[in-house]
């Protein structure tokens, strides 16, 4: 077996970053069972987009040429 492949089977086997990535989950979004991290996540920045969409028209305008017209 070569290095990389040994490598690859001990990441795969023991996952030393298990518990850091459930305490940020648990700090982020609560208790819940697994998958529901990603709906929440996914829930939370359609919310931000629909938030920023309806922001932005507020500043919307049709764009008009500032230069007077000599004519």
């Amino acid at each position: 077996m070569g290095q990389t492949e040994e490598l690859l089977r001990d990441m795969l086997t023991n996952d030393s970053a298990a518990e850091a990535r459930q305490e940020l989950r648990r700090h982020y979004f609560g208790e819940g069972t697994k998958g529901t991290s990603t709906v929440l996540f996914t829930g939370a920045i359609r919310t931000l987009t629909a938030n920023r969409t309806t922001e932005m028209k507020k500043y919307h305008f049709e764009s008009t040429n500032a230069e007077a017209s000599d004519e």
